[in-house]
């Protein structure tokens, strides 16, 4: 691995851990009644706006941490709700590439937040079977991962030998389950 890129993953690492600067507690309020003590946590007024801002700053910075993103990841996640928010959120201001997996019902109101910070969003097409919603989340899901190792694949050159072994490693575990797949999905 070159200095450059040692050195733009260090600083990852640090804008990672700085991030976390913006995650204040989250404000709770006691409510009135004259039987028991009763608080409420309010969610809503965490730095995205809901219980989830938490998980998934811990789960990238740790991620970024560890090493297993690096400034020229593609984070993808399946989420429709707070979580893919969040991510979204996060991403952008870590400057990481960020692709949701969203259902076709997403609220109007997390669709408009996610094309304002993603360059692209996949939407899943539901289809009649035991379970649509996860049939349809996992296709659409191992055919992006397909999709980004024929690209490294296409395209080695544009790659660190770092970074193409660490997407390749990832992705290719997935190609077993997507081929067994491919019978029950399609």
């Amino acid at each position: 691995m070159s200095a450059a890129v040692i050195a733009t993953t260090a600083r990852l690492a640090e804008r990672a851990v700085e991030l976390g600067n913006i995650l204040r507690p989250t404000p709770i309020v006691r409510l009135e009644d004259d039987e028991i003590e009763l608080y409420a946590k309010l969610e809503y007024a965490n730095g995205v706006g809901s219980i989830k801002d938490r998980p998934a700053y811990h789960i990238l910075r740790a991620a970024i941490l560890r090493g297993e993103i690096e400034p020229d990841t593609t984070v993808i996640e399946s989420s429709s709700g707070n979580f893919a928010n969040a991510l979204a959120v996060f991403c952008r201001l870590l400057g990481l590439r960020f692709i949701p997996v969203v259902d076709p019902n997403l609220a109007g109101g997390n669709d408009a937040l996610l094309r304002s910070l993603c360059r692209e969003i996949v939407r899943v097409v539901i289809e009649l079977s035991s379970d649509p919603q996860q049939t349809a989340h996992l296709r659409a899901l191992l055919d992006l991962c397909l999709i980004h190792v024929s690209t490294q694949r296409a395209h080695p050159a544009s790659q660190t030998e770092q970074t193409s072994r660490l997407h390749t490693g990832n992705f290719q575990a997935l190609l077993p389950i997507q081929r067994a797949s491919r019978t029950l999905l399609r």
